[in-house]
């Protein structure tokens, strides 16, 4: 499933009401962010959270320069194990 657009502070309250969704598909494509803060992270921990609660894998694809950076600063890649980037 993809995520489109920016994922921050303003955009992530309203995409937690569609975790369900995400976690559902095993996969998040992330091609399509444009922008991300730390708030954006923050989301996609959660939503690893959220799938390793209900005992399924979630895997992160196509992360975009700027996202994989923050993912870097906070050292979060083993984490998040993003396959590929943009």
């Amino acid at each position: 499933m993809p995520l489109k657009g920016e994922l921050t502070t303003l955009t992530t309250p309203a995409l937690l009401k569609h975790a369900g969704d995400f976690v559902a598909t095993g996969e998040v494509d992330l091609s399509a962010v444009t922008h991300a803060d730390s708030a954006g992270v923050a989301f996609l921990l959660e939503l690893k959270r959220r799938a390793s609660q209900a005992g399924k894998s979630l895997r992160f694809s196509h992360c975009p320069a700027q996202l994989r950076g923050l993912v870097v600063f906070f050292e979060l890649e083993e984490m998040l194990s993003i396959e590929g980037s943009t």
